[in-house]
């Protein structure tokens, strides 16, 4: 367990001092006023950091198979909550358009239900 002085440390630190390896997949900070459920925001930033980073910083097959249960769990979702997931990923896409963050991550926001199996296919 970390003691009072680590602790201090770990508060101290933003993410400006950690030094990311090169290969890992980022998704851009999301300020809170866009207003997106912070559960989304989280399973977003997990997602391309496991399906986009290079082997080397997360294994391929380990990933995929963990993105699979993701997905599982996602697809259990009933309409409301889907709906809801849907309206979030709009107003997070119509933000990173805004923003003239890369197609990249816009087209991660516009195809992630249907990517996890969860859209309809729009």
């Amino acid at each position: 367990m970390a003691d009072n002085e680590d602790m201090d440390e770990m508060e101290d630190m933003d993410e400006n001092s950690i030094e990311v390896p090169e290969g890992t997949a980022i998704f851009p900070e999301i300020p809170d006023q866009v207003g997106a459920n912070p559960l989304l925001l989280s399973l977003l930033h997990f997602v391309v950091f496991i399906a986009g980073s290079d082997e080397n910083i997360c294994n391929q097959q380990a990933g995929a198979a963990i993105l699979d249960q993701v997905a599982t769990y996602l697809q259990r979702l009933n309409a409301k909550e889907v709906a809801r997931l849907k309206e979030d990923l709009a107003v997070l896409a119509a933000f990173a358009r805004e923003e003239k963050w890369g197609g990249g991550t816009v087209e991660v926001l516009d195809t992630f239900l249907d990517d996890m199996g969860v859209g309809d296919g729009e």
